[in-house]
């Protein structure tokens, strides 16, 4: 709950925070998707243990 509530702290007032959970081979699946500004690259931890997927519209 941590991230969601984070995330509802940080963003501009008029945007959009959309949660979608489901799940495949893994048991749960949780993607949070915000429409504010985002998260610097420089300030993300890529190294973590914990799976991240980045999604920018300039990689895609």
């Amino acid at each position: 709950m941590n991230l969601p509530v984070n995330t509802a702290g940080s963003i501009e007032p008029h945007a959009r925070i959309t949660l979608r959970t489901g799940h495949d081979t893994r048991p749960v699946r949780l993607a949070i998707e915000a429409t504010g500004a985002g998260i610097g690259l420089t300030h993300l931890d890529l190294n973590s243990k914990n799976e991240q997927v980045l999604r920018y519209p300039a990689f895609t």
